[in-house]
């Protein structure tokens, strides 16, 4: 509903102001309990920092609030409320809301990002070109942490402690790089850095794609014998 209109509303048990998701799922629970609700927002679209603009012939967030594949909860909500988590309109209220998180699988996502994150630090070697590489190592880097984790508890559900060691992990390599990075650059040189951490998402990458590859599920045996015929 605009709040600029002119038209005098019926009155109603609560006005939740802003549609983006947190209003939205308000919305939906009091609604679920009998009440009567009626939400205001500004803008055209719902979605609040979620939501996505146009750019060229494809869609992009708004902010950096996004959705991925694995957000099975807010792909289910979005349902629920006759949004599109996808780039088409929805019927009910013409709005576009698409992540592009939710146009590619998580395995995508992660090989992506860890291929270009290691194209970007070797470039980082050239020194006319190491402020723009690790800009792209920045973009690259961000999808893998939050999409990895539920990725890999899905895939390997006996890794769920793999969680917890993630993040332990990354807690110790923040105290333990800057040292081991001294340490390189005092035995290498300073170049040696990005050539050595390219190594490393290397390696990512390879584990990746090893993880994919040992988690892809077979076909069952009676799909395999119709296949057959």
């Amino acid at each position: 509903m605009n709040p600029d209109s002119e038209v005098q509303p019926a009155p109603v048990d609560v006005v939740i102001v802003g549609a983006g998701f947190t209003g939205l799922a308000a919305a939906l629970e009091l609604a679920g309990q009998g009440r009567s609700v009626r939400v205001l927002e500004r803008d055209p679209t719902v979605g609040g920092r979620a939501a996505s603009f146009d750019v060229g012939d494809q869609r992009l967030e708004r902010f950096y609030h996004h959705w991925f594949s694995s957000d099975n909860e807010m792909i289910a909500l979005c349902e629920t409320l006759g949004i599109c988590p996808c780039c088409s309109p929805c019927a009910a209220s013409g709005t576009k809301l698409a992540p592009i998180a939710l146009r590619f699988s998580p395995q995508a996502i992660i090989i992506v990002s860890c291929a270009g994150m290691t194209l970007c630090l070797f470039a980082a070697a050239v020194p006319a070109l190491a402020p723009y590489a690790y800009a792209g190592v920045g973009l690259f880097i961000a999808p893998i942490f939050p999409t990895a984790l539920p990725w890999l508890m899905e895939a390997a559900p006996r890794a769920r402690r793999a969680g917890a060691l993630v993040i332990a992990a990354s807690m110790v390599g923040g105290v333990a790089a800057g040292p081991a990075l001294g340490k390189v650059i005092e035995w290498a040189g300073i170049r040696a850095v990005p050539l050595l951490l390219a190594v490393v998402s290397l390696l990512c990458l390879a584990a990746t794609l090893w993880l994919i590859s040992a988690t892809r599920t077979s076909p069952a045996p009676a799909a395999e014998g119709l296949a057959k015929r």
